[in-house]
C-alpha cells in the first residue's frame, strides 16, 4: 500500500518470506539508466528486494538486493542492468538492451512475520544522456463540437530548464499549410512535463488535420512529432461473417477482460474487419494441468461471431507446469491442441501451429517444430479433414526456413508469414510474396495459400538515445502503408488474407513501439489507418481482384471487380500524379 503524496509504505506480510509487490504501468525510462535506487525510512530488517526491468519482449531481474543504513534512512542500490548481477528471460534471451527500457515490478520479501512501515518512500533513478538528446516528447490531440487541441508535451532529462522556439504546422491530407505558428518557451528541469495547446476550428470541408511540431534550442536535436485528428468517414454496419474476405487484423480479443471484448469486437467490425487472429494461449488457458480458462476464451470466440469476425486460432507456448522441448512436453502439447480443436469444432475452421518458430519464440532445436507440426496436422485431420492447417508462421519470409520445412515435408495448409519492414517497395514486396508461393506450391503444382498474418508500422515517438527493432512513422503514414500494404498482398495473386498488426494501441506509453501498432489508440479513438481501413473495406465490399498494372513511373493500379461494380485503386508511392478519364477504363 503505497500512498505517492506522502512516500508512506505499507507492507504486509501475513507469514515469513510472502512476499508483496509494487506493480507499474508499462513507461519507457529516460535516458539510458545507469543506477536505480529505493530509497527512504524505517526498519528494514529481514527485508530483501527483487527488481524487474522489461526491454522489449526480454525481462531482467535482480534478486535479493539487501538494504544499506544510512544517517537518513535506508537505500537499495543497484545498477541497471545489463550485468553479471542481473538474469533474464523470455524475449529475445541474449542479456542485451533492445532499445528503452521499462520498470516493470519491485518485489519484497521479509524473513519476519510482520507489517512493516517506511515513510519517505521513493524511487530514484540514475541516468545519462548526451547534451542534445535531452528531451522526451509526444503530441496528443483532443477536440470538441467547435475547436481541435493539438497539445506538444516535453521533458528534460536534465536538472535545467531549456529555453527555445516550438513551431507548430497544421496541414491537410494533402500536406497544405493550414496554419503555422511559432512560440517561445521555456520547458522545466528534472523531467516536469511542459505542454503547450494549439487550438483550431474544426473544419467543415475536412476529415483530416496534421499537426507537425518541431522544438528548436542551441545544441539540441530536432525532431518532427505528430498528432492528428479525424473528422467523418465511412462505417460498416453488416456484421455477417465473409470466409472469402481478404481483410483481417489482429483484433486480439483474448488480451482483454471479458468486459471489454465486446467494445473492441464492435469497432473492429465498424471498420469492416472480417478476421481476426487469436491466441489461445497456453498458460491462460490450462494455467494448471487439467484446469482450463474457457470462460474467457469462449467468450472470445462468441463475440467475434456476434459481429461476424471469424476466429482463427493460434496455439503457442509453453504453461508453466510442462516441460517444455521435451518429448513430454510435446504430447501435452498435443493434448492441449486436441482440446482447443475439438472444443471450437465447427466454430474455428483454421489452426495455427506456434508463432514465429523461426526466431526465439521456439527455443528448441528447429526440427522438433517441423516433427511438431507433423503431429498436429496429423490429428487435427483425424478430428476434422476439413479444417485447414497454418504452418510455419515465420518472422519476416523466411526462405531458408521455409524451405527446410518444405524438403522434410512438413505438412500445412496455409503458409503463415509475417513480413514486417521498414519500408514498402511494391516491387520487392509481391517478388517475395511470388517467391514464397513457388517455395510452398505441392508437387502436383497446387499453390497453397499464402496468409500475411502480421504486418504493419508503428506510430510511436522515437526515444532520443535507444532505437528499437521499429522505426517511428507518422500516423499519416502509417494509414498510407496500410492501404497500400493490403491492396498490394491481394495483387500478389497468392490467394492471400491481410492481417495487420494490430487493431488497438496495446499501451499509452509514447515511445514504446510496441504499444503504437494499432490503428486505433488506447482510449479506443480512430488513428487515420483506421478511416483508411473502414474507407476501403467499405469501397471494395461486394468484388474480388481482377488485375494489377505498374507503370513505369511506379504508378500501381489494381482492379476490383463486382456483379454491379468495378473499382480502380490507383497510387504513386513516390509522386503526385495526374489522373485522366482514361485511366477509369
Amino acid at each position: 500500500e503505497w500512498k505517492h503524496e506522502t512516500g508512506e509504505l505499507k507492507l504486509k506480510f501475513s507469514q515469513k518470506n510472502r512476499s508483496a509487490s509494487l506493480n507499474f504501468p508499462a513507461r519507457t525510462l529516460p535516458g539510458v539508466p545507469k543506477k536505480i535506487i529505493l530509497r527512504g525510512k524505517g526498519s528494514v530488517d529481514g527485508l530483501q528486494v527483487t527488481l524487474y526491468s522489461h526491454t522489449h519482449f526480454m525481462t531482467f531481474l535482480k534478486r535479493d538486493i539487501s538494504p544499506t543504513v544510512t544517517d537518513n534512512g535506508f537505500e537499495f542500490v543497484t545498477d541497471a542492468p545489463p550485468g553479471n548481477d542481473w538474469s533474464w528471460v523470455g524475449g529475445e534471451n541474449d542479456g542485451k538492451i533492445h532499445g528503452p527500457m521499462r520498470l516493470g515490478r519491485i518485489n519484497f520479501t521479509s524473513s519476519k512475520a510482520e507489517d512493516i512501515d517506511l515513510k519517505d518512500f521513493d524511487i530514484i533513478l540514475v541516468t545519462s544522456a548526451p547534451n542534445d538528446s535531452i528531451l522526451m516528447q509526444y503530441a496528443e490531440t483532443h477536440s470538441d463540437d467547435k475547436n481541435i487541441h493539438f497539445t506538444w508535451n516535453g521533458q528534460v532529462v536534465a536538472p535545467k530548464a531549456i529555453k527555445g522556439d516550438l513551431l507548430c504546422t497544421l496541414k491537410n491530407w494533402n500536406g497544405e499549410i493550414l496554419q503555422e505558428t511559432k512560440r517561445s518557451i521555456t520547458i522545466s528541469g528534472n523531467l516536469d512535463k511542459t505542454s503547450e495547446t494549439f487550438t483550431f476550428p474544426v473544419p467543415q470541408k475536412l476529415n483530416f488535420v496534421e499537426a507537425c511540431f518541431i522544438f528548436s534550442a542551441p545544441g539540441l536535436n530536432e525532431d518532427e512529432i505528430y498528432s492528428t485528428w479525424l473528422g467523418d468517414f465511412p462505417r460498416n454496419t453488416d456484421f455477417t461473417k465473409d470466409m472469402d474476405s481478404p481483410f483481417g487484423m489482429g483484433v486480439y480479443l483474448y488480451r482483454l477482460p471479458m468486459d471489454q471484448m465486446e467494445t473492441v469486437a464492435r469497432k473492429a467490425a465498424e471498420a469492416g474487419v472480417k478476421w481476426t487472429r487469436e491466441e489461445f494461449n497456453w498458460s491462460m488457458l490450462e494455467p494448471r494441468k487439467g484446469d482450463y480458462n474457457w470462460a474467457h476464451f469462449d467468450h472470445v470466440v462468441d463475440v467475434a461471431e456476434k459481429y461476424g469476425i471469424q476466429v482463427y486460432g493460434i496455439t503457442a507456448y509453453w504453461s508453466g507446469w510442462t516441460k517444455p522441448y521435451t518429448e513430454e512436453g510435446i504430447q501435452e502439447y498435443l493434448e492441449y491442441l486436441k482440446t482447443c480443436v475439438t472444443r471450437y469444432k465447427g466454430r474455428i475452421h483454421h489452426w495455427e501451429i506456434w508463432n514465429e518458430p523461426n526466431i526465439f519464440f521456439w527455443q528448441g532445436p528447429k526440427e522438433m517444430y517441423t516433427d511438431l507440426l507433423k503431429r498436429c496436422y496429423q490429428m487435427i485431420k483425424e478430428i476434422d479433414p476439413e479444417i485447414q492447417v497454418l504452418g510455419l508462421s515465420t518472422a519476416g519470409i523466411d526462405f531458408d526456413f521455409i524451405e527446410t520445412n518444405v524438403k522434410k515435408e512438413a505438412p500445412f495448409d496455409i503458409l503463415t508469414i509475417h513480413p514486417y519492414r521498414s519500408i514498402l517497395v511494391e516491387d520487392v514486396f509481391i517478388e517475395d510474396l511470388q517467391k514464397a508461393d513457388k517455395l510452398v506450391q505441392l508437387p502436383d503444382g497446387t499453390h497453397r495459400p499464402i496468409w500475411n498474418t502480421e504486418m504493419g508500422w508503428a506510430t510511436h515517438t522515437e526515444h532520443p538515445i535507444l532505437r528499437q527493432d521499429f522505426v517511428p512513422h507518422s500516423e499519416r503514414k502509417q494509414a498510407e502503408y496500410l492501404a497500400r500494404t493490403h491492396l498490394t498482398t491481394i495483387a500478389s495473386g497468392v490467394n492471400p488474407k491481410n492481417f495487420w498488426y494490430n487493431f488497438r494501441n496495446d499501451g499509452d506509453d509514447p515511445w514504446y513501439f510496441e504499444f503504437n501498432m494499432g490503428i486505433t489508440r488506447q482510449d479506443f479513438s480512430p488513428k487515420p489507418a483506421y478511416a483508411v481501413f473502414s474507407t476501403m473495406t467499405s469501397i471494395l465490399k461486394g468484388t474480388s481482384f481482377k488485375e494489377l498494372e505498374t507503370r513505369e513511373d511506379n504508378t500501381y493500379i489494381v482492379t476490383f471487380e463486382g456483379t454491379k461494380k468495378q473499382v480502380k485503386a490507383v497510387w504513386n508511392p513516390q509522386q503526385k500524379i495526374t489522373l485522366s478519364p482514361e485511366d477509369a477504363e
